[in-house]
């Protein structure tokens, strides 16, 4: 699927409910897994950066973690989305969408974001502790398997464009076509998982009552998941 995903664009994902419960809900919890490398690059460093490249990249062995400032912002706020030219808010989709169209992703996302956070709250129980999550939810006991056999990309960067347009072409909002920032997929920190999700993450908190399986096939065998 991943080689595949140019197909599955950001106003074709924006209809699809389940993936929306992949974001951490604090910077916490998203640890250093999405980094700003902007100013590393403003000083010359020499990091590899393949902008806006999709597809997984193979490596025999894991890839060490990048150094940059934490690039969380509220995933589940759909002003966060569209201040930082996410997805259908971006630029590149000035021209494709009419105000009322965005509007109603909008309203969409905002529908779907408060789901899924609520998803991670009452089935993972994250931002919650043992006790806090015995007295407030109830799920039935989860067997949640993951593969930890292939070098999977758990860290993504993402730095400020240098120049924006080579041309004087702007959107019909005035902006230029090109967006502010710039994201690599590919060449963050890598750890043990199946290709697509590391396998650390695909397990609720010990207090979740759950039963870990571990598995060896890649994410494009496996029909069903339980994501963290």
């Amino acid at each position: 699927v991943l080689d595949r995903c140019r197909q599955f664009t950001p106003e074709k994902v924006f209809t699809m409910a389940s993936h929306w419960i992949f974001f951490p809900t604090s910077a916490d919890i998203c640890e250093n897994r999405f980094v700003d490398i902007t100013e590393r690059c403003k000083d010359g460093q020499d990091i590899k950066f393949e902008s806006d490249e999709y597809g997984t990249l193979t490596t025999e062995e894991c890839q060490p973690s990048i150094g940059g400032d934490n690039a969380y912002f509220d995933f589940y706020d759909a002003d966060d989305w569209e201040r930082l030219d996410m997805g259908v808010f971006g630029p590149e989709y000035d021209n494709l969408l009419t105000d009322e169209q965005r509007q109603k992703y909008r309203e969409h996302m905002k529908i779907q974001l408060a789901a899924a956070k609520k998803w991670r709250r009452t089935v993972l129980g994250e931002g919650m502790d043992k006790e806090e999550y015995k007295t407030q939810t109830f799920v039935p006991p989860l067997v949640a398997c993951s593969t930890n056999a292939i070098p999977t990309t758990n860290q993504f960067l993402r730095r400020k464009r240098y120049i924006l347009s080579s041309q004087n072409a702007k959107t019909r909002k005035g902006r230029s076509p090109l967006n502010t920032y710039e994201y690599d997929y590919r060449n963050g920190r890598s750890v043990p998982g199946d290709g697509g999700l590391d396998y650390d993450r695909c397990f609720p908190p010990s207090f979740v009552s759950h039963k870990r399986v571990t598995l060896d096939s890649s994410h494009a065998n496996q029909s069903t998941f339980m994501p963290c």
